[in-house]
C-alpha cells in the first residue's frame, strides 16, 4: 500500500456512541474493490459547512460512493451507501451473480457507519432489484443455454433426489428456473418448489417463465428458510461457484427433512468434456492462459472424492455417484464460443477488442468443426457427475 499521510485532525471522535473494532486493522489490499472504508467528516463549502459522509477504497484511496447534508444523520449514510451501489451495480452484480464470488468488504467508523457495517454483514443483499440490463441477461441465457447444455440434466437430478407428487422441493442456484420448472411438472402442482439464486436477473427471468414457484434471491450459504422443510435438495451445476461449499452443504442438510434426499450435479473434468477443452485449448493460444483458466473454473470439481466429501462432512450418509453422458446442442459453435467471449471473460476482466473477437472465432471455427452438422448446428457429449445422498432420520 502506498505510505499513510499526516494530516492535521479535523474531528476528535470524541462521543459515547458503540465504535465497532477494526477487523482489517493488518489488511493489506492488494488491487482496488477487496476492502472499502466509510467515515464521515465536515468540509467547508461557499455556503457554509456540510457534513461528508464518503466511502474510500482501501487500495487506490479513491471516493466510490459520498454524501453531503447539514445534519450528520442516518440519512447521509444511506445516501453515501446508494451512491456507491449504483456506481457499482454492475460490477457488483457480475461478480456476485456469475461466479458467486462475495463482494468487497467495507470498514466503518463508528456509531454513523452502523448501517455500511450492516450492509457488510448482509453480504450485500440489498441488490433485490433486476435491471433491464439484467433481466435481459437472464433471458439470453435462457435462449440459449439452457436448451442448448442444462435441459438435458434435469432427469437425471428429479430422479436422483426422488421427487414425486407432493414433494417439497428446494432448487439451490437455480439459474433462470430450468430445474425447477421440471420439479414442478412432476410434484403435479401439490408440493412446493422454491428456487434460490444470488443473480437478480436470473431469478427475475424464472419468475416470468413460472409464477408459480417460489423464486428466493439469496446465497447457497445462507438459506433464508425454515430448519426441515424440504423433501428434496437439488442443485445443477452451481457448486463450482459455492464461495463456501462446506456451509452450503450445510445450509442443504439444515433445511431438509429427516429421511430427505439430495441430488446435485457437478461437470466431470475437462478431459471428459473434450469440446469445452477445445475452446480452452483456443483460449490459451490466442487470447492468454488466464482466459483459458475462466473456462476450466467450471470443471473445477472433476474429482467427485472433493464432492462427497463435502456433503459427507455436512452429515449426509448413503452417498452415491453416477457419471452421465449427455448431448449439448448449440446453433452453431461460433454462437457457443461467442457468448463466452462476450459473457463469460468479461466477468474475470478480460476484455477483447472486436478484432480480437473476430480472429478468436475464425481460429476456434476451425478447432471445433468436428463438432459441426450438416444443419451447422454444434454437437458434442457432455459429462457430469449426479451426486445423491440421504439426511438420516
Amino acid at each position: 500500500m502506498k505510505p499513510r499521510r499526516r494530516f492535521v485532525a479535523t474531528t476528535d471522535s470524541d462521543h459515547d456512541l458503540p465504535i465497532f473494532p477494526n477487523l482489517y486493522r493488518n489488511a493489506i489490499p492488494l488491487r482496488p474493490d477487496l476492502i472499502w472504508v466509510a467515515d464521515i467528516t465536515f468540509v467547508r463549502l461557499a455556503s457554509g459547512f456540510a457534513y461528508l459522509a464518503a466511502i474510500l477504497d482501501a487500495c487506490s484511496r479513491k471516493v466510490v460512493g459520498y454524501a453531503l447534508s447539514q445534519m450528520p444523520n442516518e440519512c447521509i449514510q444511506h445516501s453515501a451507501t446508494h451512491h456507491l451501489i449504483n456506481t457499482k451495480t454492475n460490477w457488483l452484480s457480475k461478480r456476485l451473480e456469475i461466479t458467486n464470488l462475495s463482494g468487497p468488504v467495507i470498514g466503518v467508523h463508528s456509531k454513523l457507519g452502523s448501517d455500511l457495517h450492516a450492509i457488510q454483514q448482509r453480504g450485500f443483499k440489498m441488490n433485490t432489484t433486476a435491471t433491464q440490463e439484467d433481466l435481459e441477461a437472464g433471458r439470453g441465457y435462457e435462449a440459449l443455454f439452457v436448451p442448448a447444455l442444462f435441459s438435458p440434466w434435469t432427469e437425471h437430478l428429479v430422479e436422483g433426489a426422488g421427487v414425486a407428487e407432493g414433494s417439497h422441493t428446494l432448487d439451490v442456484a437455480c439459474g433462470s428456473g430450468v430445474l425447477a420448472r421440471h420439479v414442478l411438472s412432476k410434484t403435479g402442482g401439490l408440493g412446493r418448489v422454491v428456487g434460490v439464486g444470488p443473480a437478480p436477473g436470473m431469478i427475475a427471468a424464472a419468475r416470468e417463465l413460472e409464477p408459480n414457484i417460489d423464486w428466493v434471491l439469496g446465497g447457497a450459504e445462507e438459506l433464508e428458510l425454515d430448519d426441515s422443510s424440504f423433501d428434496n435438495v437439488i442443485s445443477q451445476f452451481g457448486m463450482m461457484f459455492f464461495k463456501d461449499r462446506h456451509a452450503a452443504a450445510s445450509e442443504m442438510f439444515r433445511v431438509m427433512k429427516p429421511g430427505g434426499r439430495l441430488a446435485v450435479a457437478v461437470w466431470n473434468s475437462i478431459e471428459h468434456n473434450p469440446a469445452y477443452g477445445d475452446i480452452i485449448a483456443v483460449l490459451d493460444e490466442q487470447v492468454s492462459i488466464a482466459a483459458g483458466d475462466a473456462l476450466r473454473l467450471p470443471y473445477s470439481l472433476g474429482d467427485p472424492e472433493v464432492v462427497t466429501e463435502v456433503f459427507d462432512h455436512a452429515g449426509f450418509k448413503d452417498l452415491s455417484v453416477e457419471t452421465k453422458t449427455e448431448q449439448a446442442t448449440f446453433p452453431s459453435s461460433r454462437t457457443m464460443v461467442e457468448a463466452e467471449l462476450r459473457g463469460w471473460l468479461p466477468l474475470f476482466d478480460i476484455h477483447l477488442s472486436e478484432e480480437k473477437i473476430a480472429d478468436v472465432l475464425v481460429k476456434s471455427d476451425g478447432k471445433l468443426s468436428k463438432y459441426a452438422t450438416q444443419t451447422g448446428e454444434a454437437v458434442f457429449p457432455t459429462s457430469a457427475h449426479i451426486v445423491t445422498a440421504r439426511k438420516p432420520t
